[in-house]
């Protein structure tokens, strides 16, 4: 899965840019220039990160911030493949970050604060609805707040602001 902005047309036409991603093996992270990243685990077992300064354990919500020129591997640790989730932001056009929540109860994800998305990595999240969202489903918001209903969930919040 990948979310880019509305009008975006090609991959490298985006100023922000979410996927979630499959780790089966050992692997290298592009080389983007201009790319800041943000990396958060969304599964359960460890995954082992390597850069200039040395190997990090990841744990289920835990996220590495890194530009995109540098160079990155990730390992992981069991047969069972892991899951990234990844939020890419152009540099001098937008900054991101990734904000993971332990939630119970009402929440409001607005897009004036800078929230772009919400993954749901575990709990339950009732949208206004009543729909439920799915482990690892994401939400996007397109141009209002949404008031939402968290049941024991951990969530990452993806933040984009103008540069």
């Amino acid at each position: 899965m990948i979310i880019t902005p509305s009008g975006s047309k090609t991959c490298s036409d985006y100023s922000w840019r979410l996927s979630l991603v499959d780790l089966t093996q050992r692997a290298t992270f592009s080389l983007l220039p201009a790319i800041d990243r943000a990396f958060t685990l969304a599964s359960a077992s460890p995954l082992t990160m390597t850069r200039g300064c040395g190997d990090s354990a990841l744990r289920l919500g835990q996220t590495m911030e890194f530009k995109g020129e540098a160079p990155v591997a990730v390992d992981v640790s069991t047969e069972a493949p892991q899951l990234g989730l990844n939020l890419m932001t152009r540099r001098g056009v937008c900054t991101g970050s990734m904000r993971i929540e332990r939630l119970n109860g009402p929440m409001v994800l607005d897009l004036a604060t800078g929230v772009v998305a919400a993954t749901l990595l575990q709990g339950k999240i009732v949208l206004p609805d009543g729909r439920k969202l799915a482990d690892l489903a994401t939400l996007v918001l397109a141009t209002k707040a949404v008031e939402l209903e968290a049941e024991c969930c951990l969530v990452a919040i993806a933040m984009v602001h103008e540069a």
